[in-house]
Parts: structure tokens; sequence; C-alpha cells
């Protein structure tokens, strides 16, 4: 009997260990792959002009195959993001809410294998700085062409 019970102690702690180690195992595979994973063919616009981000949506879908979820905030459109991580990100440094460097920093930090093409109303110095220090891959000028934006969007 003194075996026995001695048995099945042993084997209800290994049983007990394994779950623990299989469960951080998992927990460390969620995080480890939560920044490091992009969803190929998706697209997330973060912009305020509800219009032509619908129609810019349409597009991408229907000539390039994207699956696209529109945002008219910045705090709207990093939701997505964080839970999306997308292949391209599409965004006017003036949407809603939180904007310009800031975003695009969360950006960067929550998805960093996305692409970024910038949709703004306006070119300077400070443009150029943006898209050299966050890596952007392009900048369209307002109003947009809707096929520059394809050609961009090609190769994604």
């Amino acid at each position: 009997m003194n075996f026995n019970a001695s048995s099945q102690a042993v084997a209800g702690a290994l049983h007990q260990s394994a779950n623990q180690i299989l469960q951080r195992i998992q927990t460390s595979l969620r995080h480890s792959s939560d920044k490091s994973r992009t969803l190929a063919r998706t697209c997330v616009i973060i912009d305020s002009e509800v219009d032509a981000s619908a129609a810019l949506a349409a597009c991408l879908g229907m000539q390039r195959g994207l699956k696209v979820w529109v945002a008219t905030s910045g705090e709207e459109g990093l939701g997505i993001i964080r839970q999306v991580h997308p292949a391209l990100v599409l965004v006017d440094l003036k949407p809603k809410g939180i904007g310009g460097q800031a975003l695009l920093a969360y950006i960067r930090r929550l998805s960093p294998r996305s692409r970024i093409v910038i949709l703004t109303g306006w070119t300077n110095e400070y443009l150029e700085a943006v898209v050299r220090e966050f890596q952007v891959e392009a900048y369209c000028v307002k109003p947009i062409a809707l096929e520059a934006v394809l050609e961009i969007v090609r190769p994604a």
C-alpha cells in the first residue's frame, strides 16, 4: 500500500509539473509571436476622412485582394493593429486623437514588420524626417490618386 500511495503521489506531481511547463510554453509563444507576426494580405487605414477611406478600402480589397480595416482615429487604429498586425498600414498623420510621430511610434512598437505608407495633405522637411525616422515606405499627398496607392501596394 505504501508503494502504491508513493507512486500516485509521484505521478500526480509529474502531471502537475508537466501542466505548469506546458502553460509557460504556451504563454511564452503567445507573447513572443504577438509583435513579430503579420497577417499577409491585410491592411489598416487610419484617416478621419471617412468617405475617402471607404473608397480606398474598397479599391484595395477588389484590386489587390486585401482584407482592409478602417479607423477614423489614431486610438481606434492602434486597437485594430494590436489585434491584426497588418502587413500594411496607411496612415494620415493628423487623424482624430493621437497622431503624428506618436502614432507612428506606437504602430512600430505594436507591429514592427508592418509596411507604413503616410497619407498627407502636405509635404516639407518634417515629413522627410518622419519618413526616415520611422522607416516609412512611402507617402502619398492628398488628394490621393488611387493609381498611385495601387502602385505602392503592388508588392504587399
